[in-house]
């Protein structure tokens, strides 16, 4: 769905959140009647969402969701869809958030970012694309290249660089099960 977007982008911040129920607030600027309401409206039409209550004397955008649908990220992206942008409490966008899949599983948001370009590069294009293993494979390729062109000089960026972003890359978008476990109890 191309929900209608709201111009110009809208800052919020997580006031609370407990699983299956986040309540945002918007600043005194995007308070507007007509803003709030379409927010409530275009949220109340995803699957998964039970209920949407707004406020827009405090700016309050309350979304209770279901849990086996959403995740608090997801619900951040439906925002974002209506250029929403959610910050936490420290001003910093919620790109670091952590998902918990439905399986209980840990996901990092880099992966999701990761598997949602994927998504889109193939709803696009109509290939279906790997990054998981691209971008590791694409900084090996640049690495060897470097060293193959300039040596193992440490004035220009080396080649070793590269090659370390590929392995780097390459753990980060391939963790380990026992990882996910262990960044879920941290988590919890």
């Amino acid at each position: 769905m191309n929900p209608k977007k709201l111009h110009p982008l809208h800052g919020a911040h997580v006031a609370s959140h407990i699983p299956g129920r986040l309540r945002i607030k918007l600043p005194q600027g995007s308070r507007k009647l007509h803003v709030m309401r379409q927010i409530e409206n275009q949220l109340k039409t995803h699957e998964g969402i039970h209920h949407v209550e707004v406020n827009h004397t405090t700016g309050s955008v309350t979304v209770k969701y279901d849990l086996k649908k959403h995740s608090m990220t997801s619900i951040f992206q439906l925002l974002e869809d209506l250029e929403v942008i959610v910050a936490d409490l420290t001003g910093t966008a919620q790109i670091e958030e952590t998902l918990i899949t439905g399986e209980g599983e840990t996901q990092l948001s880099f992966i999701g970012a990761v598997e949602d370009l994927n998504e889109r590069l193939t709803t696009i294009s109509g290939v279906k694309f790997n990054l998981k293993s691209a971008l590791p494979l694409t900084f090996a390729g640049v690495g060897f290249w470097s060293i193959a062109r300039d040596g193992l000089k440490l004035e220009k960026i080396p080649g070793l660089l590269f090659l370390w972003l590929a392995f780097d890359t390459f753990i980060k978008l391939h963790p380990h099960p026992k990882q996910l476990k262990t960044v879920q109890k941290d988590v919890t």
